[in-house]
Order: structure tokens, then C-alpha cells, then sequence
């Protein structure tokens, strides 16, 4: 479990790193403008997401154990690592290179990233545990994405939106650094111990929470979005009284952590649809704080209980279809799972880029009441209360 955990805690770094950091690098560091930046990265999700339906068909048969999806993540972890590296230093290059290598690099990097997460994702299903177990795992691993949350969170984001956008040498040091570390954690669950799928419990199974599964996906992936490309920019310009913020994203960052162990008991105590339903009120909870003062000042508990529903969001999600994948079919499943998700970010990055294009962002994101401050926070709490109404259409389906 260790090396897995690794690769994924390195898989995450980069990952949070782009979704994140990218729209503010690109539009501070590169200056490309907003409804550009915003419709790139919109568009490099979708390629990704298709990408990663596209591997999930074509690797569907031909990866049945742990040690097959190990070792096409690791020949994928050089692609992702060497574009990753590329784009976090295009903002070094004279003007007529650095968009066309930024954007180069960036599609590139969404390409390639799909071999290397599908294949780890995979690892979930065919890894030799019940299905207790299996949710277990699935909390270890958003434990180990929360750590990364933190990580850039308290050290790399600070080195690129605290200095406003100049400090890109630090940033492209960073990338660097980044990129080697999941080249190594890579090549570690290559060679490491790995778990033998469960050859009693394969079985093709329909899966009837699947669909709904899906589409509670793409509504927390839009909305997700939406939160997580204006926090990087709360963070930098709204004004606490100290300087630019970091602490939306902390406290995020930690709830998502913390609350795991909390969630693993409620899924294996009350089931997965009251899951999904606590985490959903937990959302529409922080929602109400924030907007009831509408302050940057209560970011911080706010931030937490964001955090929090999310951690309960994405366990109950991943854990079902880690159980599914089980019974067969892992590559296809994760496949068509992460390209849905991947498709809302991007429609949520595409809203985004056009509704920072429309407002002077640097200086009205502190100012409460303002409109991207409501769009930040209005749109997890939408997403819940759908998911609320889903789960409790389906809540059979769900248990």
C-alpha cells in the first residue's frame, strides 16, 4: 500500500498543481487573458477526459492485474513529467516562445496524464481486499491527496500568487521537482510489491448506481471547478488586513484531510447513499456560513467545512466505483468515470475564464458581495442540493 500511495500522493501533486495553479499562472506569469486561458484549459480537460475514455476502451481487456496497470502508469509518468516540467517553465522563455510552448506542453501533459491515472485508479479494483477494505483504501488515498492539497497550498502556490504572478523561476524550479518526484514514485510501484486481482469476486456486473454514480460526478466536477479556479484568485487578491490570503486553501485542504476517517466510518455504519447526502448538508453548511457574512475573514471555517464535504463526496464516489471495478471491467469504468468528471472541469474552467474576462478580478474579489465571490460559493451548494435529490431518488441503488 505504501508504494501506491507514493506514486499517488505524487500523481496528486502535479494534478492539483494544474487545476489549482494554471489559469492564474497562465494569465499573471504568461499573460495570456482570461476567456483564453479559461478556453484552453477548458478545452485540455475535454481532450483529457476523452483520453481518458479512449484509454479506458482500448486497455479495457488487455490490463487485468496489478502489475499491467503499474507498468503502463509508469511508461505514462515519463510524458506527464517531461510536458509538466516543460510548461511550468515556459513563462522563462522570451515572448515569441512562451505561449506556443505553454500551450504545447499543456496539451501534452493532458494527452499523456490519462495513461498514468487511469492505470493507478485501476489499481483500486484489482488490488486484493473486500469491499470494506477497498473503501479504506479509497480514504488513505484522498488522506494522501489532502496532504498534497497542503503541500501546494502552503508551498507552491505562495511561490507563484504571493510575489503577483513574477516568481516564475521559483514556480518552474518547483515543476521541476515535482515532475522528478513522480517519475521516481513511478518507477517504485513498478518494481515494488503489488497486490493479485481477486479472481473470486471478477464478474461482469451492470452496476445499477453507476449512472447515478456519473452524474453526480459531472455535478460536483462543474462546481468543483468553479470553486477551485476562483480560490486561487481569492487567495491571491482578496486583502484579510495581512496581505494576499492563503487561507481558503488551507483550510480546504485540511477538512478534506481530517475528515476521512469520519467519512470511512459513516460509509461503513449508514452506507453509501447517507454518505453522499451528509456531505452534500455539510456543503450547503459552509455555503450559508460564508455568504451569511460574506467576509474573507470567516474563510477559514468556512474553508474547512468545504473541505469536509468534499472529503465525504469523493470517498462515497470513488469507493463505489473501486467496488464495481472489482467485479470487472476497472480500466473501462474509471475510464468513462474520470472523462465525465473531466468534462464538467472543463465546462466549469470555460465559465470561469469568460466570467474573470468580464470583471476587473484583482480588484473587486475581495469586496463582499461581489459576483465572483457569490459564483465561488453558490455553485457547490447547487451541486449539493442535487445530489441531495438524487440520492434520495435513488437511494436503493446507492446502498
Amino acid at each position: 500500500m505504501a508504494t501506491y500511495l507514493t506514486a499517488h500522493f505524487a500523481k496528486s501533486l502535479v494534478w492539483h498543481s494544474s487545476i489549482l495553479l494554471f489559469a492564474f499562472y497562465l494569465t499573471e506569469a504568461c499573460g495570456l487573458r482570461p476567456a483564453m486561458a479559461g478556453a484552453l484549459l477548458g478545452v485540455s480537460l475535454v481532450v483529457n477526459g476523452l483520453t481518458d475514455l479512449a484509454v479506458g476502451i482500448l486497455k479495457d481487456r488487455t490490463i487485468t492485474d496489478g502489475r499491467g496497470a503499474a507498468r503502463f502508469q509508469q511508461a505514462g509518468a515519463i510524458v506527464v513529467a517531461a510536458s509538466f516540467a516543460a510548461f511550468c517553465a515556459a513563462s522563462l522563455l522570451p515572448d515569441g516562445w512562451r505561449l506556443p510552448v505553454a500551450i504545447a506542453s499543456l496539451m501534452l501533459f493532458r494527452l499523456s496524464y490519462p495513461i498514468v491515472d487511469v492505470a493507478q485508479n485501476a489499481l483500486l479494483s484489482l488490488a486484493d481486499f473486500d469491499d470494506i477494505d477497498r473503501y479504506e483504501l479509497v480514504a488513505w488515498r484522498f488522506m494522501t491527496g489532502g496532504v498534497a492539497i497542503l503541500v501546494i497550498a502552503t508551498l507552491v502556490a505562495p511561490a507563484l500568487v504571493l510575489d503577483g504572478g513574477t516568481a516564475t523561476a521559483r514556480f518552474a524550479i518547483t515543476g521541476a521537482i515535482l515532475a522528478g518526484f513522480l517519475l521516481l514514485s513511478s518507477s517504485r510501484l513498478r518494481i515494488g510489491p503489488l497486490p493479485r486481482p481477486p479472481v473470486a469476486t471478477v464478474r461482469e456486473d451492470t452496476g445499477s448506481a453507476f449512472p447515478a454514480v456519473l452524474v453526480i460526478v459531472v455535478l460536483t466536477g462543474f462546481s468543483g471547478t468553479v470553486f477551485r479556479k476562483l480560490e486561487a484568485y481569492y487567495a491571491a487578491f482578496a486583502d484579510v488586513g495581512a496581505g494576499p490570503s492563503m487561507t481558503l486553501m488551507i483550510a480546504v485542504a485540511v477538512g478534506n484531510l481530517a475528515s476521512q476517517p469520519g467519512w470511512l466510518r459513516c460509509q461503513r455504519r449508514c452506507g453509501t447513499a447517507t454518505t453522499l447526502a451528509a456531505s452534500a448538508a455539510v456543503t450547503l453548511l459552509a455555503g450559508a456560513a460564508f455568504l451569511a457574512t460574506m467576509r474573507p475573514g470567516v474563510a477559514l471555517p468556512a474553508g474547512i467545512l468545504f473541505g469536509i464535504g468534499s472529503g465525504g463526496n469523493g470517498l462515497a464516489l470513488w469507493g463505489i466505483v473501486a467496488t464495481l471495478g472489482a467485479r470487472g471491467r476497472p480500466m473501462l469504468r474509471f475510464g468513462a468515470f474520470t472523462c465525465l468528471s473531466k468534462l464538467a472541469q472543463g465546462a466549469g474552467a470555460a465559465a470561469m475564464g469568460i466570467l474573470l474576462s468580464r470583471v476587473d478580478y484583482r480588484h473587486v474579489i475581495g469586496v463582499p458581495g461581489n459576483a465572483l465571490v457569490l459564483t465561488m460559493i453558490v455553485a457547490p451548494m447547487a451541486s449539493a442540493v442535487a445530489c441531495i435529490v438524487i440520492v434520495h431518488a435513488l437511494r436503493r441503488q446507492l446502498k
